[in-house]
Parts: structure tokens; sequence; C-alpha cells
């Protein structure tokens, strides 16, 4: 053979075989596991063949020989293991597989290639499920084969070196520390490791050390988190574990982590640790490692608590199907009963392997249920065929005795599949004990525990009422209206509705022919679907519609359906009552996968009331008669219209008719407006129709304004009177309907005001100390007018002392700098003051100048800055008029300007603790300086006063003290009286001349008086107390440190307490 046509061969052949396994996935339904194992096989064999190419002989791979392997268990699409790879080799040797090197996997190729062996050797059914009966065979037949001696292989052709693609690896923060494990637990944490590069891990090379053998760790796994993330691996002769996946052990960055299940032979002198040996990446070579080693563990022969799974779990040898119908739902899919002994154990996590023909997500909302109590929240099934719960944050605890364990699910897809699941391994149950922290056990028989292989049957339909439709009436009239809405949920596979049969109902107030509901149509998931129907119950109870393709509710899914129509009879008549119901009677439906007919029970509709908007129209709540200006924009009435809760209605005309007083007449109104607050809505027609378009929502009001301008006439009988007409109709319903209302008759006149009009309000700001560039509400002024509005357009002020003092004027919102102490102007103004004997307040604010003694005006002594209300501007209709005030009335009240002020406060709870002939504190007071400046303290002066004596004490050692410490500098000074002494208190170097006590600004300072009370007597069964008052006026002083003010008094401090200190027995 010529060297052309061998490599042509060669490569004829190699894409033969990528060819076929392209396609076998799609005839036979291979899963991605059984593909990558052929893949990784066609691979070697073109590697192989490229060998030759490069005229390097290559390897001849030997057939698989048969062995003596003796079957000891059923096998099935999932199963996992050593006996699986003697099975493909078994049916390779047979011809019935056709595979280069078998796997540890049980896929669809095997199963198919084990149909064809059970049907050549008549075993039936002949369907692919390696039971007793095809066990029983093959272990017949199984005898040794001598294999075929391989050829030498010379040295291969130097491979090109990939890509590497590194990552960082070290231990994890989350590192198990160094400690014990206990012998024959499971999932033993042994090391985390931290991947902290980019990329798929394909390949990640373990070693096990420490002073152990290979055989003390009887299965190795990986885990992210508390989820397992690799079937086990054993340990090789050389203590190396290697997990391999083309695919992808996991993406970096990640913390992965290694456990094991434990040897029950282990003893205590026996230690563990993992080293990290090399890893792979996604398309590059192994990366070695050094350094990476996990804590050493050392065996511990504790005795555990016991979990021994009962023989009498639900598949015990995988051997039972059932059959469940698509759209079951909370159904029992694993279930076990576990015996936990010696003590309570903690559930901390379960982990299932599905396997099946149906879609992983064929079984949905899982949950597991320990003794019929959902525990933890529910889970799905991950790409390893995994389904993970993890507990550890809320631990399930197992008491002593017998403990049923379920997984439940509902069965959503996978019509003529079937689906299982089943615990893998040890390491799945998380069993913690509850003395041995971090031992998990090992369930005696616990791996491999099948649940039911369920066959799930034809695609089902669940049909509801929409619990998001809440409607509980309709609009009589009303086109293309809800009148019932259905949820359509599809288990198993598509279900296409072929014929839907609904039944109306109810009754129609206004009915006079024809059908009762006109264009009744389908809309599915919004969109209408197919012709609109009739209906009169005269002709038929139902309605039948073929929505068809236009209606295949998915798998799993949810669909909607609305049945709409029109609310009048065959004549055009809109419904004005009564009630309409549509029901789901049935459907035929049609599988779309199994084409098997799908029917489910009748949903019951919503029972409708039907109604038709109903709206009042009225003059306004509190719009009264009264009197306007002639002027513009007057409002002469104000109607409302209300809506019930049916539907929105549109206004579409206003029609307003005038009636006059004696007084009045049309010449004297123009400009006639509607408006909606502020904003006019329609302007006049013939008529004084106002047409618009404005619509009122359901259960909500609109207030429309009648204004107009009123001309020049004024009087008593000068009445105008505004009614309304308004036409509306219904939004949906289309109804069209008008109503009237009557308004109140609108006295057009004008006011005058007199001196007497304009009062100065005793609520006005008393004299008080004012600190300098404060702004104050220093003046409230009322002004009445009681025949009509005026609006006030300017006021006259003038202000005492001096323009340094009183700087500014705020009011009407308009501030007014003041630049002469008569005659300041304050213009602009919109202030209008309703007709009535109210009239209408108007504060005014005054900005106080700077004080201080660098640049400002000096403290003032006592209280002389007023401002005086001189003039007041108004205009009334279209008269502008000034009235001079009764200014010596309108003074406001004095303020005496400073640069800082004192405040005072008095706790005035009695206190306990009075002893006779001791020392006690008989007063207290604390003194505040305002944030804007220092004061000083210059004189107290305390009234004492006793109650509960017969004959007063005389008082002793006073002093004044600053918490208990006496304040140095002081001079207390007590009168001789026993009834009532004074006490006076002087801040300074003698009782004449005072240098005072500082309190900086913003501070706080508190004064406790002490003093001796001896020789009283207490009035028998009375309890004595002695009071302190803080005295006003000139008896207390103080300074204005920065403006300058020496030996002021309180004679103006805001609030002065009267309340005093009081201590009892």
């Amino acid at each position: 053979m010529s060297i052309v046509f061998k490599k042509l061969s060669i490569v004829a052949l190699s894409l033969a075989l990528l060819a076929g396994v392209v396609s076998t996935p799609v005839a036979n339904g291979a899963t991605n596991e059984e593909l990558q194992a052929q893949i990784s096989a066609m691979t070697a064999q073109i590697n192989a063949l490229l060998a030759q190419l490069a005229g390097t002989p290559a390897t001849v791979a030997t057939t698989p020989a048969m062995s003596s392997y003796t079957f000891t268990r059923n096998l099935t699409v999932g199963s996992t293991g050593a006996d699986v790879m003697e099975l493909q080799k078994f049916l390779v040797s047979s011809g019935h597989l056709v595979l280069a090197n078998p796997t540890n996997y049980f896929g669809n190729m095997t199963k198919a290639a084990l149909a064809k062996f059970q049907a050549a050797n008549g075993i039936s059914p002949a369907v692919g499920y390696f039971g007793p009966l095809t066990r029983t065979s093959v272990n017949g037949m199984m005898t040794p084969v001598t294999p075929v001696t391989p050829v030498t292989p010379v040295t291969p052709v130097t491979p090109v070196t990939p890509v590497v693609t590194s990552g960082a690896v070290s231990l994890a923060s989350t590192n198990p520390a160094a400690g014990y494990i206990v012998a024959g637990q499971a999932g033993a944490r042994l090391a985390a490791i931290q991947f902290s590069g980019a990329g798929s891990v394909t390949s990640l090379v373990l070693k096990r050390t420490g002073l152990s053998t290979n055989d003390v760790l009887t299965n190795v796994y990986l885990y992210d988190g508390n989820t397992r993330i690799t079937d086990a691996a054993s340990i090789n002769a050389e203590g190396v574990i290697t997990f391999n996946n083309p695919s992808g052990l996991f993406t970096a960055p990640k913390t992965v982590e290694v456990r094991a299940d434990v040897t029950s032979t282990a003893t205590g002198q026996t230690t563990v640790a993992i080293e990290v040996s090399s890893y792979t990446m996604s398309g590059g070579t192994a990366t070695a490692v050094t350094g990476i080693v996990g804590n050493t563990m050392q065996m511990s022969t504790a005795a555990l608590a016991t979990v021994t799974m009962q023989t009498n779990n639900q598949n015990p040898n995988n051997t039972t199907s059932l059959s469940v119908n698509a759209g079951t739902v909370n159904q029992n899919v694993w279930d076990v009963t576990l015996n936990v002994g010696t003590r309570a154990v903690s559930l901390k996590g379960l982990t299932f392997k599905y396997v099946g023909s149906a879609s992983s997500d064929a079984v949905g909302n899982l949950g597991v249920y320990v003794d019929g109590v959902k525990v933890g929240s529910t889970a799905t099934v991950n790409a390893m065929g995994l389904v993970a719960f993890d507990f550890t944050a809320a631990p399930v605890t197992l008491t002593t005795g017998a403990r049923t364990i379920q997984l439940r699910g509902d069965f959503v897809k996978g019509s003529n599949r079937s689906a299982q699941f089943y615990v893998q391994n040890l390491a799945d149950y998380m069993i913690e004990d509850t003395q041995v922290m971090g031992a998990f056990i090992s369930p005696t028989s616990g791996a491999n525990v099948y649940g039911y292989n369920f066959n799930i049957q034809s695609g089902s339909i669940v049909v509801n009422q929409d619990q998001t439709y809440s409607a509980t009436q309709v609009v009589g009239g009303s086109s293309n209206v809800n009148l019932g809405k259905f949820t359509f949920k599809a288990y198993g596979e598509d279900v296409k509705i072929e014929t839907l049969v609904l039944t109306p109902s109810g009754t129609f107030t206004g009915w006079t022919s024809g059908a009762n509901i006109q264009n009744v149509t389908l809309y599915v998931n919004g969109a209408a679907v197919g012709s609109s129907q009739n209906w009169s119950p005269t002709t038929s109870a139902t309605l039948t519609f073929n929505p068809g393709a236009n209606m295949i509710i998915p798998a799993a899914g949810v669909s909607t359906l609305e049945v709409r129509g029109d609310l009048r009879d065959g004549a055009g008549v809109n419904y004005t009552g009564g009630t309409v119901q549509v029901d789901v009677t049935s459907f035929v439906g049609r599988g779309q996968q199994s084409q098997a007919t799908v029917t489910s029970a009748s949903a019951t509709g919503r029972n409708l009331t039907i109604g038709s908007a109903t709206v009042s129209f009225s003059k306004t709540g509190g719009f009264l008669g009264s009197t306007v200006t002639p002027n513009a924009n007057a409002k002469i009435g104000s109607f409302t219209l209300s809506n019930s809760n049916y539907e929105d209605v549109r206004v579409t005309n206003l029609s307003v008719g005038l009636l006059f007083g004696a007084g009045m007449t049309i010449t004297n109104v123009s400009n006639l407006r509607v408006s909606d607050s502020a904003t006019i809505v329609a302007q006049p027609t013939a008529d004084s129709n106002f047409s618009m378009d404005v619509v009122v929502p359901m259960n909500s009001t609109k207030v429309f304004e009648i204004t107009a301008d009123l001309g020049s006439t004024a009087s008593t009988t000068a009445t105008v009177t505004a009614n309304a007409t308004s036409s509306y109709r219904g939004v949906s319903s289309g109804v069209s309907t008008t109503a009237g209302a009557a308004g109140v008759a609108m006295t057009a006149n004008t006011a005058t005001l007199v001196a007497a009009d304009v009062t100065k309000l005793s609520s006005s700001a008393p004299s008080q100390l004012v600190v300098g560039g404060t702004v104050m509400p220093t003046v409230i002024y009322n002004v009445k007018s009681s025949t009509a509005p005026v609006t006030i357009t300017e006021l006259t002020f003038d202000a005492a002392t001096s323009t340094d003092a009183i700087t500014a004027i705020k009011v009407g919102g308009v501030t007014k700098t003041i630049t002469a102490l008569t005659g300041n102007v304050v213009t602009g103004l919109n202030i209008a003051v309703p007709a009535g004997a109210s009239g209408l307040n108007i504060p005014v604010d005054v900005t106080f100048g700077t004080v201080n003694t660098n640049g400002g005006i000096a403290s003032q002594p006592t209280a002389v800055d007023t401002i005086t209300l001189t003039a007041v501007k108004y205009t009334s209709g279209n008269t502008t008029d000034t009235v001079t005030t009764a200014s010596t009335t309108l003074v406001s009240n004095a303020m005496q300007l400073v640069a800082s002020k004192p405040s005072l406060t008095v706790n005035g709870t009695q206190q306990g603790g009075l002893l006779l002939g001791s020392e006690n504190k008989i007063g207290e007071v604390t003194v505040i300086a305002d944030a804007k400046g220092d004061i000083k303290l210059n004189l107290l002066t305390f009234n004492i006063g006793y109650s509960g004596f017969s004959t007063g004490p005389a008082l002793s050692g006073v002093r004044i003290a600053d918490g208990s410490t006496t304040i140095s500098g002081t001079t207390a000074t007590t009168t001789t009286s026993t009834t009532s002494p004074v006490i006076t208190v002087d801040f300074g170097d003698a009782a004449t001349s005072s240098d005072g006590y500082s309190i900086p600004a913003g501070t706080s300072k508190t004064f406790s008086l002490f003093a001796t009370n001896t020789g009283g007597v207490v009035s028998s069964g009375a309890t004595a107390a002695v009071s302190a008052q803080v005295q006003g006026a000139a008896l207390f002083k103080w300074d204005d440190v920065n403006g300058g003010g020496l030996g002021l008094t309180a004679a103006n401090i805001y609030n002065f307490p009267t309340q005093s200190y009081s201590v009892r027995q």
C-alpha cells in the first residue's frame, strides 16, 4: 500500500471516528459524561493514527478481554463503578458495543448495546436494564481470553507543548486546623485549597502524606462549600489521588475542600495530610506545585453515634419502577429510614444524584422531609446531576430511634421518560455526631441507596381561576370587557388546546332582544385568538372554541386565558345592571410529544356585578354666598363632580347659566371661564357652553370653578348666581349623561378701611433681650374688612432708635431694608384680606443690627427698639385707597439689643435629704450663655422659704459652689430673718466691686447654694423643707462682654424662672 494511500486512509478513518462521536448523541441521547468518554477514546486513536502519519509506529490497542469478573448488583443508566467498566468490556468483546476505551459510566450507548445483547440471547424484556436475569446470563459467559500482544512502540514524536494558563495555589483561610479525625467517619475535612487564577481547572493531583497507609482513606472528594463537585477518587499505590474532568472540575478563582471517608480500621497512631502535587488549567499542561500541604490530622478511635440504614428503604435493589403522572406534586422520590443509636446526631447536609432520560429540570421544587416535616429550602439539579442540600445554618437534630428521611418533588416535565434519585457516596450524608464535633458518621449500608425509577406519563394540564384577577364588577355597555381570567399550567410536555368549551351565565338588566353577550373573544397571553362569537342562552348554554396552535401550553409553564365580550344586547342596548359569569366547562388538549389526549376538570369564573357609572354633580361644599370685589378673575361659582367605582368618566361639556340681582346685568360680566384649580380647561361657546375633555377616574372627584371679570357696579344688590349643567360619558361603556346643579348668589361690592380696622394682637412678642443679627417675629397685626375683600399692596413702618439697631422688615414674603426712622414703605405686596369679622393676621419679622464693641452698636441698657405700622395701602375692586392707622396703638413691644444674653433654668422637683444642723444644698440655678457671645455673672439673689417649721432655723456657713466646690472670690450675705431670709451672692473681690464670673458663649454653669440650718423647730407631724428662689430685676446682674454692657439686669430676660429649688427631710 502506498504511503499516500495510507495517509489518506488514516485521515478518512479519523474523520469517520469523530463523525460517529458527534452523531451518536443525536441518535441515542448520550449523556455529557459518556460523550466525553467517547471523545477521549477517539482522541487517543486519532493521535495514534497521526503518529503513523509522522512515520512513527503506534502502539496497537488490545481488544478488551473478558475476565472472570462476577457481577453482583443491578446496573442502569447513571450507574458508575468498576462493574460498569467490566460490563462494557464484555459488550465490546461480544460485538454489541463499539468503544475504544471502556469507562466506569453506564450511559445510553451502554444501555442500547445491552438491549442488543439481551435480544440476541432471548432475554426479555430487552430494554437495556442489567437485572438478575441478564446478570446470571453474563456471569455464565465470563471466561478469560488471552489478550493480543501489543506491537512494541518506538520512540514517539515529541508533541507540541500546549499553552499554559497558570493560577496561584495556596491554602485557604478556611483550611482546617491540625486536629483529630475519627476512624470510620465520612467526609472528614482534610484541606481547603485556594485557586486564585482565572480559568477552568481540568485536573488536580494530590498526594497522601503522614504516618498511614494508602487504604486509610477509602474515598476522596472535592467540595465547593458543602456541595460535592466530584465523584469519589481513590489513592493509588504511590499515594496519589487524581481528579480529572476535561470539561472542567471547577472554575478559578475558587476555594475547594478535600474531604474523605476514613477507614474504620485506622488506629490512634495514624496520621494523614493532603499535599497538592499539580494542577492543569484548560488548554494547558500540568503545573507542578510544591509546599502546599494541609495540616496533619491524627486518627481517633472515639465511639461515634451509630446510624444504620434499614433494609426496607424505597428501592433496595434498584429493581422497582413506578409510573407517575406528569403534574404530580410533592411526590416522594427517595425514602429511607435511619436508625440512630447511642445519642442524637445532626443532619447538616444531604446530596442526591439524579439519573434518567428526562431532563434535569423535569422534577422541580425538590425538598427534604424529616419525619414528614420539610427542612431547609428547595433545591434543583446542578450541572453535575447533583441535588445538594446544606443545613449547616440550621442543622436538623435526629434523635435516637427510627427517623424517616424523604426527598420530594414536583414532576413538571419529561413525559415518556424516566427520572431517579439516589445517594451515591457515604460522604453525601453530612450527619455529625453531636458530641464529637466535626466527625461525620458513615451510615451503615448507606452508599448507592436508590429511590424509585419513575416513568413519567403523558402530559397533563391544570386550569384555575387567575388569582390576580380580582374584579367584582363590570360596566354595562362596555366593549371588549374582561369577563373571566384563567391560568393553564402544563406538566410533562407541551400541550395544545384543540377544543375549549365555555359556559356563560348571568342576568342582564335592560336586555331587549338578540344575544345577551356580543363578540365573545379569547385572549391567550394578551393576544386575541380566533374568531369572536355571540352568546344567547336560548341558542346554546355553551360556547365552543378551537384555538389549536394558537394555544400551546409549554411544559412547566403557565398561559393566561382571558374571555372578553361586549355587555349590550343584539339591539345595541347597554345593560344597566345584573350579573355575568363565564366558566371553563371542559377542554381537549393534545400532548405534543406523546400525542395523548389531555383533559382537565372545569374551572369556575368570577361572578361579576353589572353596573354603570354613578356620578354626582353639585355645588362644591364650603363654597358659600359671599361678597367679591368687582374686578378681574372673580370666582362666582364652584362645582364638584364625584365619580363612583364602576368606570372612569369623560366630561365633555359644561353649560353655565347666570342669574343677576337688581344691581347687576350681563353687561357687567365678561371673560367667563371654567377652571380646574388654576388651569383653564374650557373657553365659552354660544350660550356659555364650555366644550372640554376632562377624565375623572373612578372613586375620585373633580372641582370646576367658574370665574369672570366683573364690571364697576358695586352695591349690596349687585349679585350674580352661576348655575351649571355637566355632560359626561363612561369611558368603558360610552353611556352619556347630563346633570345640573344650582350655584349661590355672589355679591359684587367694594370696601373702605378705617383706622380701627387695623390692630395689634396681644400675641405679639413681649419685650425681651434680643441678640444682634437675629431675625425675629416681632409683632402681629390684624386687618379687618367688613363689607368686601381687599388686597393690601403696601405697608408703611416707622422704626425707633436707629437704622443700625433695626436693619430690615419682612412682611407678606417681601423684605424691606430700613433706610430711615420714618416712612419705610414695603411695596409689591399681594395680601388678600377676606370680607368678615375675623380679618387676616399679618406677622412682621424684624432683622436687628450687629452688637459689638468693634464696629457694631453697643449693648442697650434698656428696651428701646420698636417698629410702628403707620399706613396701609389697599385695593377693593377697581378702587385703590390708603388708610392712616392709629399709630400709637400699633407700636411693637420694645426690644433690648445685646451681643449675648443669659437664660436660666431651675430644677423645680423637690429633693430629699434635708438634715437639720448639717450643711445641705438648699438652692440651685443653671445659667446658659447665648451662642453669640460670652457673659459675666455679677449678682445672684435667693429668697429662702421654710415650710413645716414652728420656729424657723438660722442660716450659717452660706456658700456658692460649682458642684460641691466653693467658687473662690464670691461673697454670700444673709439677712437675719428666720422666716424669709435673703441670700445675696456677689461674684467679685468685694461686695461692692465685682469683676464677675465668666460663662463662655454657648456653655452653661450650674451654681449650687449650700448652708447649715440650725435652731429650727419642726412642727409636730410635719415634714420640714427649705426652698430657694432666684430673684429677678435688679437683684440679678450680669455683663454683656462683647457688647460692652455692664451691670445689666434681669428686667428683659425672657422666661425668667419663677419656680423654686427645694429640699425636704
